[in-house]
């Protein structure tokens, strides 16, 4: 499983330990987690980061690690017994002697959490939610110039396959990218330039010179202007996209 996930430029953060860290992410995994009632490893994950003084490393070991703890962490007896049997038998809080013995633990949660908890996860509806939020499946097909209703509909399911961080889900997605090219609902030279649209944000011009409605990015429009509102693009925007020189790109009226 790749580490991040590229979806309309942006970012996905797709192992534990990274969710944690990122603002949304960690939120739905939260909600996730508490809707399966395990979410204490990632409580304790995140008070063993905090703690530091005797009195934290106290409430620590009494709420996740001591026997019949309210949100006993989900680990090996082993991973219990160098508190249990060692630092607080002896009254040690010391974060120093607790440390190593605290990273096992807290790698041991993250492991759980990847193996465990993500695969439900990315199949939740609030993951898929967050996907389509990201990448609009209207506005996706209406970049690439696709209007029929059942494309429409694969290019959603094509848009969930794309935040899915699985191999699997790569290879699903490549056979449906070239199952719409190969009927015509996309006019590009290769069905990669519609999956590489999904991953960058940037929808390359369709192979016929046609320019959907909103292919431009917001705010392009305005930079190519001219003094009289007409529509004005250079030669180097027409290299950069493959298609032919246009005076004006909503009548497609050729430059001599």
């Amino acid at each position: 499983m790749a580490e991040k996930l590229r979806l309309m430029g942006k970012e996905l953060p797709v192992d534990a330990r990274a969710m944690l860290g990122h603002k949304v992410m960690s939120r739905l995994l939260y909600q996730h987690a508490q809707g399966e009632s395990n979410e204490e490893n990632i409580d304790f994950i995140r008070a063993a980061a905090i703690a530091r003084s005797p009195e934290a490393l106290r409430s620590l070991y009494e709420t996740f690690l001591a026997p019949r703890a309210p949100q006993s962490v989900n680990l090996s007896s082993e991973r219990f017994d160098d508190f249990r049997n060692v630092l607080v038998p002896a009254g040690n809080f010391n974060i120093s002697d607790w440390a190593p013995a605290l990273q096992k633990c807290v790698s041991n949660c993250l492991q759980l959490l990847d193996h465990d908890v993500l695969p439900r996860f990315f199949l939740s509806e609030s993951y898929k939610t967050l996907i389509l939020t990201i990448a609009k499946p209207d506005e996706v097909a209406r970049k690439v110039g696709i209007e029929d209703a059942t494309a429409k509909r694969a290019v959603k399911e094509l848009i969930l396959l794309a935040g899915q961080p699985s191999n699997g889900a790569a290879a699903q997605m490549k056979r449906m990218a070239h199952d719409l090219w190969a009927k015509g609902h996309i006019d590009y030279k290769h069905p990669d330039a519609l999956l590489n649209g999904l991953r960058t944000g940037r929808f390359e011009a369709p192979a016929n010179g046609n320019v959907p409605d909103g292919f431009f990015e917001d705010g392009i429009e305005d930079q190519l202007m001219d003094g009289r509102g007409r529509l004005t693009l250079q030669k180097k925007h027409f290299q950069l996209m493959g298609i032919p020189k246009f005076k004006n790109a909503k009548s497609k009226e050729r430059l001599e």
